[in-house]
């Protein structure tokens, strides 16, 4: 454990920071996209939840592919959905993309909270 301190810190850090700062963002996400996108309050509550749903429902697989391949390959995989997802965020207009890309985005999520002995 020692030896490895220093990447151990760095993931509770990084964890603690990601989930402050969506918890920052949630409270005036759902007014955003109801205001920006005139959308229906049950596909706002799609576009705000579809972060979580998806992550909820792959934390298991993702723990077995990693498994099997080994963490980087999912780490890696992970960090790219999330750049796509929060890219598409970003540039759409369209309430379906939005739903879309946070889903993609919960998807990419999961690989930020991989245990410190993983990464070895």
């Amino acid at each position: 454990m020692e030896e490895n301190i220093r990447e151990y810190y760095i993931m509770i850090i990084s964890g603690t920071i990601t989930m402050l700062s969506g918890g920052f963002v949630m409270p005036i996400f759902a007014p955003y996209v109801r205001s920006e996108f005139t959308a229906p309050i049950q596909l706002v509550g799609l576009a705000v939840s579809g972060y979580f749903l998806l992550r909820m429902f792959s934390e298991f697989p993702i723990g077995v592919l990693g498994d099997r391949v080994g963490p980087k390959v999912p780490l890696v995989a992970g960090r790219l959905l999330s750049l796509v997802g929060s890219f598409i965020c970003y540039k759409t207009g369209n309430i379906w993309a939005l739903i879309f890309a946070r889903v993609l985005w919960g998807g990419g999520g999961r690989q930020l909270f991989l245990h410190r002995h993983e990464l070895r």
